[in-house]
């Protein structure tokens, strides 16, 4: 998946603290798409399930999806399933940092 850190502190117990609550802050800013995300379903277990549920299917479509490529109506021009879902999901590069590496690439050493 991404590359994404998840932060975890221990959890809260007992009288609340300054350190405990800008603890639980890190945590909620390291996380808070998927904070949010979780919370603001009826149930947030099943909200999670749904979501790694996806999660493995678009890794699927990154492992066997290179030999299909969805036709130019969808708008994703020459790229196959699998460079899409791996972008969906984290996996890829963005054109922004293929552009970055290639001109890092070209650039004359030091």
């Amino acid at each position: 998946m991404s590359a994404t850190t998840v932060v975890q502190s221990p959890v809260i117990s007992g009288k609340i603290t300054e350190a405990s609550f800008l603890a639980l802050a890190r945590d909620y800013s390291a996380n808070r798409k998927l904070v949010d995300c979780l919370s603001a379903s009826d149930n947030p277990d099943d909200a999670f399930a749904r979501a790694t549920g996806i999660i493995g299917r678009w890794q699927h479509m990154v492992a066997e999806g290179s030999d299909y490529t969805p036709s130019a109506a969808l708008g994703f021009g020459s790229c196959n399933a699998s460079t899409i879902a791996a972008g969906v999901i984290g996996e890829g590069l963005t054109g922004s940092q293929l552009r970055k590496k290639v001109s890092d690439l070209g650039k004359p050493k030091k």
